[in-house]
């Protein structure tokens, strides 16, 4: 994966800021689904943890992890706050 950071040391502006916009749609729109997926997977079967924490939403901030969010900016990959599940 190409870093933003290389676009920018070779003078391509217009592919950083291209970077830039899809990283913001991955952590803004693909990963709230992606973990409101699992969280209303986990209360179909019965799980209401992640509704009673106020997880089972697609508001993006319930759903992003500070760390993981910087590592999608950058190096292109990164991650979401875990599915609360209780076990029993």
């Amino acid at each position: 994966m190409v870093s933003i950071f290389n676009f920018i040391r070779q003078g391509q502006y217009l592919l950083a800021i291209i970077s830039i916009l899809s990283r913001c749609f991955v952590v803004f729109c693909c990963l709230p689904i992606h973990e409101y997926a699992h969280c209303l997977a986990a209360h179909l079967l019965g799980d209401d943890t992640a509704k009673n924490q106020g997880r089972l939403t697609l508001n993006p901030i319930a759903h992003l992890n500070p760390i993981g969010t910087v590592m999608i900016f950058l190096f292109g990959i990164g991650y979401g706050n875990p599915a609360p599940i209780n076990p029993n």
